[in-house]
């Protein structure tokens, strides 16, 4: 057959796919966990705890709480509509506080990494955001939430995730 490529790149071969390719990694890269902690973190005027948190090859994920939360009605059918819609947008407003507080981390190299513009979800006292690329979470020294930096030396990590 003819390489069409052959006159920019003399002595390259192409060979036409496509192709499956599998790669394994020796010894996986597990998660890391840490809880202990106690950080008090206000966005948006809401106060949150962040209590521990989990690292993976692709995401950091936290666990917290709002602290002193609105007086809010417990969630049944007998809510007037304006009673629900106070629990919506208090719950929502906690969230995105809990998803805005999450700004980036920082590595054994030094290196900060920026996660406040990363795809986060989250709900129900959990929150998490994605990293721009891989990262082995046994290299992450430092988490930055809300311009606080939790050193995670100084947290017990576990065996069980936290959020």
């Amino acid at each position: 057959s003819v390489n069409p490529f052959e006159d920019v790149h003399p002595g390259v071969v192409f060979v036409e796919g496509p192709f499956d390719l599998t790669f394994t990694l020796e010894e996986p890269i597990l998660p890391i966990h840490y809880e202990g902690t106690d950080v008090e973190a206000m966005l948006t005027d809401i106060p949150l705890r962040f209590t521990g948190f989990d690292l993976s090859t692709t995401e950091l994920s936290a666990a917290y709480e709002a602290v002193n939360p609105e007086d809010l009605p417990e969630p049944g059918p007998d809510l007037s509509p304006e009673e629900n819609d106070r629990r919506f947008q208090a719950t929502k407003a906690v969230c995105r506080a809990g998803e805005d507080s999450m700004q980036g981390l920082w590595t054994e190299d030094g290196k900060y990494v920026d996660l406040s513009n990363s795809e986060s979800s989250g709900g129900g006292g959990s929150v998490s955001r994605r990293y721009p690329y891989p990262i082995d979470p046994a290299t992450v020294t430092a988490v930055d939430i809300a311009g606080t930096r939790v050193e995670l030396g100084e947290l017990e990590r576990t065996t069980e995730p936290v959020s």
